[in-house]
């Protein structure tokens, strides 16, 4: 019988670097939110698109649910069901964002001649030992050399590369595991799709290679198996901004907790020294440290006001600290249509009641679809359309991305040299 992997992919990139968080984690529930539930609905909607064959656009207005249990389903499908923790209406931004996933994963298997897998499941035992665990990738694509693993990331908060990704190189050996007697397989590819960002991050390892790290996995899950409530993990603990943004004991984390301060107080080492104005500046070289430091602070920070808030809900006390209400939302209709009705009844003229609003390019193209627009009226239209460029942003050194030009004097280097 399948069961869910304690020592799972999506957690991979935690238990691969630091060993303890397992045993701190045990016992523990799970806390849903709503971004992780969302990433359910739009998995969900790609997977019954891929299935099924229809356009994500056909599902809009439809309201997708997911449960407690964080799976999936359309509402109207399952009218009954009672546990739902959350309800999700599908947009058109949502629809677009999956027919990108949809078009990477129709352009691949074109390409390459591959059969599709979807929501596969993957057992996971003879990499974890972990009797029956499976995991679940979201599209395994199979050619006579290559497996290809396509992860969707629904999110728009952190960028995901696929080079050297955890999780899905262990997708990626258990569908080596699984496919392998099928093909004479050569290499895995690894693909992730992050719509949300416009970002696609692909890297590929040969199928040696990715057995070989698997054996290190393996004697990674023998250590992690061996432990309980007894053993000495002090050389155990790996405290990093990815290990610790999703695990469950951080905030109680003394190894966390002091790696933050230890990372905080790094350049702060003699405070009392005297300072001339230079010296009460920072360089660019500790300001790149300090920025660097930021992402696992804030994390920190948010496992701890987690962690409190969910002590004063359950009633404990948090030192003097309570819960309050805090200001409420914009005001909105109770039910929309009986004041719709209501005002109507008190003869408002149409301009009074309503906001008109002009269409967006999403939905003159949804109009060019359905055979409203032709194809001489889209056209026209798409001189009129434009892209606006994203806020900069600091990224990394390995980042892709072009810099942005921020020496105006430099805008002009080319037209000097002509």
């Amino acid at each position: 019988m399948a069961t869910h992997a304690k020592l799972s992919p999506s957690s991979a990139v935690r238990w691969l670097s630091c060993p303890a968080a397992p045993l701190m984690e045990r016992g523990k529930p799970n806390t849903a939110n709503s971004y992780a539930a969302e990433g359910t609905a739009a998995h969900h909607l790609a997977d019954q698109c891929l299935s099924f064959g229809y356009s994500p656009s056909d599902k809009v207005s439809k309201v997708l649910a997911v449960s407690s249990k964080g799976i999936g389903f359309f509402k109207h499908d399952q009218p009954n069901k009672k546990d739902i923790a959350f309800e999700y209406e599908v947009d058109q931004d949502m629809a677009d964002y999956v027919q990108e996933y949809i078009d990477l994963i129709d352009n691949i298997m074109a390409a390459a001649k591959a059969e599709g897998f979807f929501e596969q499941a993957l057992p996971l035992e003879s990499i974890t030992g972990e009797k029956g665990a499976t995991g679940t990738a979201d599209a395994v694509l199979i050619t006579d050399k290559e497996i290809i693993v396509i992860d969707l990331k629904y999110g728009q908060g952190n960028q995901v590369d696929a080079e050297r990704n955890p999780q899905l190189m262990m997708y990626g050996l258990a569908a080596l595991n699984e496919f392998d007697v099928l093909a004479e397989i050569e290499s895995v590819r690894l693909i992730i799709s992050q719509p949300r960002r416009q970002h696609v991050s692909e890297w590929t390892i040969s199928a040696d290679e990715l057995k070989a790290w698997g054996e290190t996995v393996s004697n990674t899950a023998k250590l992690i198996d061996s432990l309980d409530e007894t053993s000495d993990l002090t050389d155990l603990f790996a405290p990093s901004e990815d290990a610790c943004r999703y695990c469950k004991a951080s905030a109680e984390c003394k190894a966390y907790a002091e790696h933050v301060h230890r990372t905080v107080c790094a350049d702060f080492e003699d405070l009392d020294a005297p300072l001339t104005v230079d010296d009460a500046k920072y360089d660019g070289d500790t300001l790149a440290k300090m920025f660097e430091r930021i992402g696992l602070i804030k994390e920190w920070i948010k496992a701890v006001e987690q962690a409190t808030v969910d002590k004063l809900y359950a009633g404990e006390s948090v030192g003097d600290f309570k819960l309050v209400q805090s200001r409420g939302g914009r005001r909105k209709w109770l039910d929309e249509e009986q004041a719709e009705a209501t005002l109507k009844a008190m003869r408002l003229k149409v301009d009074d009641m309503y906001n008109k609003k002009l269409i967006s390019p999403t939905d003159a193209e949804k109009l060019k679809k359905a055979g409203t627009l032709g194809d001489i009226q889209w056209n026209k239209l798409q001189d009129l359309i434009v892209k606006p460029a994203g806020n900069p942003t600091i990224a990394p050194g390995s980042d892709k991305r072009e810099a942005i030009i921020t020496n105006p004097v430099e805008m002009f280097d080319d037209l000097t040299e002509a």
